[in-house]
């Protein structure tokens, strides 16, 4: 069962994928960690920390479904290299701006907005891609194993902060994540599958193609239930993971104990939510309950880090 599970990397793309897959998110799980550091080094404001996590995520939640569409409509492959060239060169400008002492908050956020537009049209073509990597009857398992980079990516992300920082300042924190980035469109270039866009649209067909997707989704609850779900709980409930910067440091306190116990017992729920489109009638799971030890990871990982 474990054997076919992984038979996704007897793929040369899908391996070149999984790979560059692992070098970015690292990236990205470092990448929040060093923002949210460096914010409240600038400002020791919580109120900024909600500010420029806002400022990466209110462009991805507006420009997503334009990132839908486009991803459908252009080679997939050249709009990835080309929004994890624009991570990388975004990531080696805050570092230089740190090590000038240039970085100011307006800086910061600027910089984060433009994470967030990237991002917008990075996730759909990255998850587009998987269907031309390998065969359909192999899809759920690519998906499945893919998940493992992002449960890897919450523990070794933010544990490269604590020792770089202390060796050589938050500056060099960002410089390994543009060397990440940059690794990443190396390995993504690699790739010889033909991501071509199945149809070009025309201006009017292209917004129509935003409108149908909306319609479809209110259409099928069930679709409509686990978006408004996951909205729902990115605005209001992952907002312990933007103040561990500020709440964490230094000795236990009662405060940060009860923060402690809150995360454990939402993410244990979570885990239980997160696992249920990937059994069957009967309950079992299956492969894809890496998805399940992703989400514990983000949360030792975020905790580890700032306390």
């Amino acid at each position: 069962m474990l054997t076919k599970a992984f038979q996704p990397f007897r793929y040369r793309d899908y391996r070149l994928f999984w790979v560059a897959g692992a070098f970015s998110n690292i990236g990205m799980w470092a990448l929040v960690a060093g923002r949210l550091w460096l914010m409240h080094d600038l400002t020791r404001s919580p109120f900024m920390l909600g500010v420029v996590v806002l400022a990466g995520g209110g462009p991805f939640l507006l420009l997503t479904l334009l990132g839908g569409v486009v991803a459908d409509n252009t080679n997939r492959l050249k709009m990835v290299i080309f929004t994890r060239s624009g991570f990388a060169i975004l990531a080696f400008l805050t570092c230089v701006l740190v090590f000038s002492n240039l970085i100011n908050p307006t800086y910061l956020i600027l910089i984060s907005i433009s994470t967030g537009i990237l991002l917008a049209f990075d996730l759909p073509s990255r998850q587009a891609m998987l269907v031309g990597l390998v065969p359909k009857d192999q899809l759920v398992n690519a998906v499945a194993v893919y998940s493992i980079v992002t449960a890897g990516s919450a523990i070794i992300g933010p544990s490269l902060f604590a020792p770089l920082v202390n060796f050589s300042g938050i500056g060099s924190l960002f410089g390994l994540i543009g060397f990440m980035y940059a690794l990443t469109v190396l390995l993504l270039s690699l790739i010889k599958t033909k991501h071509i866009a199945i149809n070009q649209k025309t201006g009017t067909e292209f917004r129509r193609g935003i409108l149908d997707g909306v319609i479809y989704t209110f259409r099928h609850r069930s679709i409509l239930l686990i978006l408004s779900t996951g909205i729902g709980v990115g605005m209001f409930g992952l907002s312990f993971e933007t103040l561990f910067a500020s709440i964490c440091g230094g000795s236990f306190s009662r405060e940060r104990i009860r923060i402690w116990i809150f995360a454990v017992i939402y993410w244990s729920r979570r885990n239980y939510w997160d696992s249920i489109p990937f059994c069957d009638g009967r309950q079992k799971w299956n492969f894809a309950n890496p998805l399940r030890f992703r989400n514990w990871a983000s949360m030792l990982s975020h905790y580890f880090l700032f306390c």
